[in-house]
């Protein structure tokens, strides 16, 4: 079978049983009462999940085009529905966030490379956005990839995002690029931080 290819076993690959979906449910209703978490809660609308899907098959359909290997599509609904989170937040609180990366993300024809996702201007300042976004909503890491990590054009903030459902996302914390440490435990070589040792707010990195 092509890997690529849309089968119902690869959408159920990351979804969750009832069980898991009612523990998502704990989560969401115990955090919305949580002075930590409450402020970091993004739920897209039907309209910003249209658009979320409509770039994640672009992006993945341009991957396979480069031939780049670009994982299963539900992996990229994830990492877009995420970095969208990130940038509704910010912009909805006051932060001078550009959209491009996001938009520009879908044209082939940029040759779009990944090295960050987002821009952000803060007292004079320009930042680079990366975001993760995890399925784990407990005890994760935030995780860059060795050469990501490694390249001239790095982030200079680090964003770890966790998915509560389809639409609903939680920021969990903040960190810039000196604050990772190489891991040997993954999988892949790379660099991590837990997410007990990100910052609250994106203000304190910056």
């Amino acid at each position: 079978m092509d890997k690529y290819a849309f089968s119902n076993t690869q959408f159920n690959v990351h979804k969750t049983n009832e069980y898991f979906n009612n523990g998502y449910d704990f989560l969401l209703e115990k955090w919305n009462n949580n002075p930590r978490f409450k402020n970091y809660i993004i739920t897209l609308s039907d309209d910003e999940m249209k658009l979320v899907n409509a770039v994640a098959t672009k992006r993945f359909c341009n991957n396979r085009m480069l031939g780049r290997d670009g994982g299963y599509m539900d992996r990229e609904i994830l990492g877009t529905s995420g970095e969208y989170a990130v940038l509704k937040y910010l912009s909805e609180n006051g932060f001078n966030v550009s959209f491009d990366r996001f938009n520009e993300s879908i044209d082939v024809k940029l040759s779009y490379t990944d090295d960050c996702d987002a821009e952000l201007q803060y007292n004079n300042q320009n930042y680079r956005l990366e975001v993760k976004t995890t399925e784990k909503p407990l005890n994760a890491k935030l995780i860059v990839p060795k050469n990501q990590y490694k390249s001239k054009n790095h982030s200079d903030v680090y964003i770890l995002v966790c998915k509560l459902a389809d639409n609903i996302f939680c920021i969990k914390g903040f960190a810039k690029h000196s604050d990772f440490t190489e891991d040997y435990s993954l999988r892949s070589p790379g660099y991590s931080i837990h997410e007990k040792c990100l910052a609250e707010k994106i203000t304190y990195i910056i």
